[in-house]
């Protein structure tokens, strides 16, 4: 079918191309090319700078999940990756969550930090109530574990939400107000 498909393509696209049949073929292999590049899962190295610097690359890779799944980054102290992992996939609406199979991986990595993110397929960014208990469990866990929550990321389709940005902005009013 592959093959069937090119063939139909190099016709029409030969049909625009001055050069021929040499040129076309190169054409849809670029384009294939840029298709898988686009469908790969990217592996994240290096240090986690911002939550907007890293959300965005997530939404990148994440373009078209119509799945919600929950990942968790394990940190170490410089807040590089040491690993990733899937820890749950859903439907399009919700990702039952168990802390025990987050922190075993967390544990397992001899984590220092975490960063949790899980897209809604819906496209909005927005937590749910179902969201805010996940995070307040989390943070606890967390607290418990001596393992620094550095972000619980949910990724929309243009947007994300950040709870340690949403603290930061809340702070930063409170004082204000004070």
């Amino acid at each position: 079918m592959n093959a069937a498909f090119n063939k139909q393509i190099g016709k029409k696209i030969t049909d625009f191309i001055a050069y021929g049949a040499t040129s076309a073929q190169s054409l849809i292999a670029a384009m294939l090319l840029g298709q898988r590049s686009l469908t790969t899962p990217i592996a994240l190295n290096g240090n986690i700078n911002s939550s907007y610097e890293f959300s965005h690359q997530l939404m990148e890779e994440w373009l078209g999940q119509t799945q919600e799944q929950l990942v968790a980054y394990a940190l170490n102290v410089r807040n590089q990756i040491l690993d990733q992992q899937v820890i749950f996939r859903g439907g399009n609406s919700e990702c039952p969550i168990y802390m025990d199979q987050l922190f075993a991986f967390l544990l397992r990595t001899n984590a220092h930090g975490v960063i949790v993110a899980h897209n809604h397929p819906s496209g909005d960014e927005q937590p749910s109530a179902a969201d805010q208990k996940f995070y307040e469990q989390l943070k606890a866990a967390c607290q418990l574990m001596h393992i620094k929550l550095v972000d619980n990321l949910i990724l929309g389709q243009v947007d994300y939400y950040s709870w340690r940005e949403q603290e930061v902005i809340q702070t930063t009013l409170q004082a204000v107000e004070d």
